[in-house]
């Protein structure tokens, strides 16, 4: 993966959720990286790939620098002390949350889940599908594992 001098973000294909498929999670291992990667997921195909995940709206990232989950152009920080490097795994994912009736997204650390969520503001509907996006800001060899 090869981030340029704006930032970059790349779309797998969707994931539907639905009550069938009420959760989804991503890891990407970090084998290098020069400066900052953002792992997360955008709510259509459109998303621009000139920035990192989460800093548009429609969008929802973490990111290596500072462990803020940009969601929709805001923050929450769900990493204190997050470290990123080579060697780490970043996990994100979605899910159900019976309690709230809404879906929220969640982050790994190394296979740690950590304990703050965010909503996952959605339009209503059943089901809907979410673009998993790998960002990165300069050179970055990452292994993405579904």
């Amino acid at each position: 993966f090869q981030g340029g001098d704006s930032m970059t973000a790349t779309a797998i294909l969707p994931v539907r959720l639905c009550p069938a498929h009420p959760h989804f999670y991503f890891e990407v291992v970090v084998e290098e990286m020069d400066l900052l990667i953002a792992v997360g997921f955008a709510r259509n195909a459109e998303t621009p790939q000139q920035s990192l995940p989460g800093w548009t709206p429609g969008t929802y990232g973490v990111h290596s620098d500072d462990g803020l989950l940009q969601a929709n152009t805001s923050a929450t920080r769900v990493m204190p002390g997050w470290k990123v490097k080579a060697g780490s795994t970043v996990g994100m994912g979605v899910e159900w949350n019976e309690l709230q009736d809404e879906y929220h997204l969640f982050v790994t650390l190394d296979g740690q889940r950590q304990p703050r969520e965010v909503p996952l503001a959605e339009d209503g509907r059943d089901s809907f599908d979410l673009w998993p996006l790998v960002g990165a800001d300069r050179n970055a060899a990452l292994r993405v594992n579904f």
